[in-house]
């Protein structure tokens, strides 16, 4: 993985005789696994992780592979509230419910059940998507039916995927019923004197009529939330005849009694027969004007709280009404989400996987009918979609568009996509990042795209498990402002491999172990959370578990289950396999003893001029490294090409020579409180023989293996490399090129 200046190759030039000069570990790397940058620009082996909490249930209970996890302060950060997915199951974590004897001061809390038979498909086309609007946390997997979380736990489908069955009218002229010469107008079926009707005067005459006219009712659910279902369709029509008024004596110039407008005038009765479902809290009535002869779009007319059958008298006129529907439509299952200006935009749904909506302005499952737009213009799948710079963007796998005006995409970028949406992050810098199908690219604030990962193409091309690109996740670490993205390596169908990227360069974390997701904890301590699944056991659908060395895990393909605990050697039981980790942490408990893992820095390929024909002698490897541990580290020396080393040196001290000062024998790791002193680690030079002779090309990698452990007395292997130097001569006392064999050399 190579530095700023050499993004597209991985070869340096080292100019022969320059001893004087240093080099930043980073400007040099070709690959850098499991070290991490500094502040003080050095790269350090990493720390951690750790487990979340203590206590027997710091892992999740659950036997079933890791999906998803996501943390939110709600209340204004006066509800820290926790959640992940395993399996078929939606745990809330409680860490007030801690009650284990053998943990008396931090027993670590408890994870509850909040929501269970969900599909556990381990290889799902998308992963899980987590967003917080209006203090509510929205969950969907793409699968099932999205649901709403609250502070209080309480679980609640969003807003509603079926419409309610149309209510039943009754009025004056209803069905089964014949008009009559001898019946007097509106006077069969549920004839009751009221307010409705569209009452003329008479054309000749003094008398008044009222007109027959016809009306229709509909039924709309409201849930917990304020989230509004689709109508339901119009009910039978409430039908009324034409009628005359006649108060006046013919006779005379007296009113006498008689039959004024409004004796003519109906009410309505309503019957709401259906149940609604349990997360209603009410229902809204619509009624239209009369549609003969004054209009036919459904107003309000009332809302009724309950969620039972109900029976309503409407004895409303036109006139009072209430505002005009805006008619929405059923909460689809989709697969891709996001929050923006107040909305939630939504995209993918099952059957229209080009489509993208939005919600009404503060209320996430309540959508509008006709708010919708496809982003391109062939309707291709969108894969991801993100609200940046108070832009909407959507993502199609070979598109970026602009949804600023929603009804009037507008392309960013053609033959750059997507494929991952939960690799899409924001850095503090404004820069958007994302993984595409052939690498990472960044959007600036100003719009302009770039693609980021030119040093590492060698890898995306030929390293990755391009099959699981769209499971990949990624998280932004607040303390380094890092872009950490987890993705399977060819082969394997774990997110094994984390490619971090600091805003020049590309790094690799290779913690063993496989990671579902990650998000970073929205509170002060912005702690980077994983949730893992410990793959160094072998497991097969029936729970057979073999022998912790296995690193193969047999996963069934219909539930993904795996058993939640392993057999050592000696048959005891082992530690659970599903855990939540802080990364870049550590503590002193044993809950979590991370897998083994390797700890390389391998250069890039050095050579004595720009064309690579001056062939050179290597005789020495200076490192310079601050203190980090009282062991030693591998040294490895390759030439020309070859991946074969020609020299390993096992004992590069990774600690300075003491020169008295008592520093080794007081290294921190090993210290105990109030016995001994504590000091700030040195920069220190270590030389190392390289001894290479007429090549023409040559790299070098520095190893450790290291085991975590946190147990107080053990010495974790760690390093921490900060500058390099080198001594080089051109091979050859003549013409600086007299070493470059003839055309027909063998």
């Amino acid at each position: 993985m190579s530095g700023p200046t050499r993004q597209e190759i991985d070869s340096f030039v080292i100019p022969p005789g320059e001893d004087l000069v240093q080099y930043s570990p980073s400007d040099l790397a070709q690959k850098v696994q499991n070290l991490e940058l500094t502040p003080e620009g050095t790269l350090k082996s990493l720390v951690g992780p750790c487990a979340f909490a203590k206590g027997p249930q710091s892992y999740l209970f659950s036997n079933h592979l890791p999906f998803s996890v996501f943390h939110a302060s709600l209340l204004n950060g006066s509800a820290p509230t926790l959640y992940a997915r395993t399996g078929s199951e939606v745990f809330r974590y409680e860490g007030w419910h801690g009650t284990d004897e053998t943990y008396p001061f931090y027993a670590g809390g408890q994870w509850r059940s909040q929501l269970s038979g969900l599909s556990s498909n381990p290889s799902p086309r998308f992963p899980d998507q987590w967003i917080v609007l209006n203090d509510r946390i929205v969950w969907s997997n793409g699968v099932d039916k999205p649901r709403v979380f609250t502070y209080d736990g309480m679980v609640t489908p969003l807003g509603f995927d079926t419409r309610p069955t149309a209510p039943l009218a009754l009025g004056p002229i209803q069905a089964g019923y014949q008009k009559s010469a001898n019946s007097y107008p509106n006077t069969k079926g549920y004839s009751w004197q009221g307010d409705i009707g569209t009452s003329i005067e008479s054309l000749t005459g003094e008398a008044g009529s009222v007109r027959g006219g016809t009306w229709y009712y509909y039924l709309q659910y409201e849930d917990i939330h304020g989230n509004l279902s689709e109508f339901s369709v119009s009910s039978n029509p409430v039908q009324t005849s034409t009628a005359n008024a006649d108060p006046f004596d013919p006779g005379g110039d007296s009113k006498e009694t008689g039959v004024e407008i409004a004796n003519l005038l109906r009410q309505f009765h309503v019957s709401l027969g259906s149940e609604a479902p349990d997360h209603c809290v009410a229902v809204r009535l619509y009624r239209t004007a009369d549609t003969k002869n004054v209009g036919g779009e459904p107003q309000l007319l009332a809302r009724l709280p309950g969620t039972g059958a109900a029976e309503y008298a409407d004895n409303t006129p036109d006139s009072g009404l209430g505002s005009i529907w805006e008619e929405t439509v059923s909460v689809p299952v989709f697969k891709l989400m996001c929050t923006h200006q107040g909305r939630l935009v939504i995209a993918n749904t099952e059957d229209e996987p080009g489509i993208v909506r939005r919600s009404q302005p503060g209320f996430a499952g309540t959508f509008n009918k006709l708010d919708f737009i496809f982003p391109d213009s062939g309707g291709s799948e969108v894969t991801g979609i993100a609200s940046h710079a108070g832009v909407l963007l959507a993502f199609t796998e070979s598109s970026v568009y602009s949804l600023e005006d929603f009804g009037l995409p507008r392309p960013l970028a053609q033959g750059i996509g997507c494929v991952a949406p939960n690799s899409i992050q924001a850095l503090p810098n404004g820069l958007l990042v994302w993984l595409g199908r052939d690498g990472f690219y960044g959007m600036s604030p100003s719009g302009q795209v770039q693609r980021l990962s030119k040093s590492i193409d060698r890898l995306m091309r030929n390293s990755l498990n391009r099959g699981r690109l769209s499971l990949a996740t990624a998280a932004v670490d607040a303390h380094t402002n890092e872009y950490r993205c987890a993705v399977s390596k060819a082969g394997s169908p774990f997110n094994n491999l984390i490619l971090c990227f600091d805003g020049q360069n590309w790094r690799r974390h290779e913690l063993n172990v496989h990671i579902a997701d990650m998000c970073r904890t929205d509170d002060f301590s912005q702690h980077l959370l994983a949730l893992v699944l410990d793959y160094t056991a072998k497991v097969d659908s029936r729970g057979n578990v073999g022998l912790r060395e296995t690193r193969s895990p047999v996963i069934d393909d219909t539930y993904g289950y795996v058993n939640p605990s392993v057999y050592d050697l000696d048959g005891s039981m082992s530690e659970p396999m599903t855990h939540l980790l802080v990364l870049d942490r550590e503590t002193g408990d044993t809950v979590y003893t991370p897998p083994p893992r390797t700890v390389v820095y391998r250069s890039g390929w050095f050579r004595a001029d720009v064309s690579g024909l001056v062939p050179v002698n290597v005789r020495s490897l200076f490192v310079g490294m601050v203190d980090a541990w009282d062991g030693d580290a591998t040294v490895r020396i390759f030439k020309n090409g070859s991946e074969k080393p020609v020299h390993e040196i096992t004992d590069l001290r990774l600690i300075g020579v003491d020169n008295e000062s008592d520093v080794v024998k007081d290294l921190v790791g090993q210290a105990i409180n109030r016995d001994s002193k504590f000091h700030s680690p040195r920069f220190f030079w270590r030389q190392v023989p390289v001894g290479l002779e007429n090549v023409n090309t040559w790299c070098f990698e520095i190893e450790i293996e290291q085991t975590p452990s946190f147990v107080e007395s053990d010495n974790v292997p760690r390093m921490e490399l900060a500058s390099f130097a080198f001594e080089t001569s051109v091979a050859s006392s003549g013409s600086p090129r007299g070493r470059i064999p003839l055309k027909s050399d063998r």
